[in-house]
């Protein structure tokens, strides 16, 4: 199903993105839908390749993301930890395989 055409009948507890946020044309919308049917509280798990900037070998593995992107049609997007932070609480972020995924874990505001 498409997640656009969800329309659960109660509020949900958990939306999990797993290696398919970058992948989708338009992630905005993409999180604005998960979060529209969050209930207060509810959490939101990203695990997907995020470049990463912090780490010395970094910029070697937004490469290999890049490289991979052509391959797996998923476009590496940095915003979406913004998009995150400004509309969320208690953030959490796990660098998983010397930065290729990253794992997100996020409350909606009770």
């Amino acid at each position: 199903m498409d997640m656009y055409d969800f329309f659960p009948e109660q509020q949900v507890d958990a939306v999990v993105f797993c290696l398919a946020l970058t992948a989708m044309p338009d992630y905005q919308k993409a999180l604005e839908k998960a979060l529209s049917i969050l209930k207060p509280g509810g959490q939101l798990l990203i695990i997907d390749s995020i470049p990463l900037h912090a780490k010395w070998y970094h910029p070697l593995t937004n490469a290999y993301m890049y490289l991979k992107s052509i391959v797996v049609g998923a476009k590496p997007v940095a915003e979406i930890f913004h998009y995150i932070e400004e509309r969320m609480t208690q953030i959490e972020r796990k660098e998983m395989v010397f930065g290729v995924y990253t794992l997100i874990k996020a409350r909606v505001q009770k």
